[in-house]
């Protein structure tokens, strides 16, 4: 069932319709994403001094991690795709599954690979952006059966994060 979930994902290329429904949820996460990291600190509005290599290089890293690793693992292998025979309440069910635990990685990642990251990943603000991008990404994934969106939509909101509303520095130098 994974393996067929993984290659339904994979091989699943939205319609317009998908990419207008995950569009959507960007939009929408943004406008609840940016006032409350801008109250919270977590966003300031402040372009990384990255050179042209190291933009590059973070953008290339951060397609596969976090983006690639976490909509794989989170929306695709965890929940069921669209082609699949389930219940909404089934569906419902897995969703919040595979939100929390979503959540829940970002602070154990900290605690067990990224001791830099604590400060971070650790902040219940944080904590709750990390809650609205993966509830936009589920409904994404859910509405277009593609991992193609999600990837594209957390991507995205990374990218902008680390490189124009002052994320903290990544932990790697190009």
């Amino acid at each position: 069932m994974l393996l067929a979930r993984l290659a339904a994902a994979f091989r699943t290329w939205p319609d317009a319709a998908g990419w207008r429904d995950a569009g959507l949820c960007l939009l929408a996460f943004a406008v609840l994403a940016l006032p409350l990291g801008y109250a919270t600190g977590l966003i300031r509005f402040q372009r990384a001094e990255w050179t042209a290599a190291q933009l590059v290089t973070f953008m290339g890293v951060s397609l596969l991690i976090p983006c690639l690793l976490e909509e794989t693992l989170f929306r695709v292998l965890l929940l069921p795709h669209r082609n699949e025979s389930v219940t909404p309440s089934s569906v419902w069910t897995w969703s919040a599954v595979a939100l929390v635990l979503f959540v829940a990685a970002h602070p154990l990642n900290a605690w067990l690979l990224r001791p830099a990251a604590r400060p971070v990943f650790y902040a219940p603000s944080f904590l709750l952006l990390a809650a609205l991008l993966g509830a936009a990404c589920t409904v994404a994934y859910l509405r277009s059966g593609s991992v193609w969106p999600p990837l594209v939509m957390h991507w995205t909101a990374v990218v902008l994060w680390k490189f124009v509303l002052g994320g903290p520095e990544p932990l790697f130098r190009a």
